[in-house]
């Protein structure tokens, strides 16, 4: 088992803001690796932004 950073967001707009306590959370759990991390939001589709997953909350299955 791993450690995987999600966090949700009810908004359907990225903005850089919205990833920062994610990519606060890798650093400081990145020992050996850099730990994935997911942005669930209100959107669709699936992209990586800023080096975060960013998902919409009907893809959710994908990510976990």
């Amino acid at each position: 088992t791993s450690l995987m950073g999600v966090e949700v967001k009810s908004g359907q707009t990225l903005a850089s803001d919205m990833v920062r306590s994610l990519q606060t959370w890798r650093r400081h759990t990145a020992t050996g690796g850099a730990r994935p991390v997911a942005l669930i939001c209100g959107g669709t589709g699936g992209f990586q932004r800023w080096g975060v997953q960013v998902v919409g909350w009907r893809e959710l299955a994908a990510v976990v």
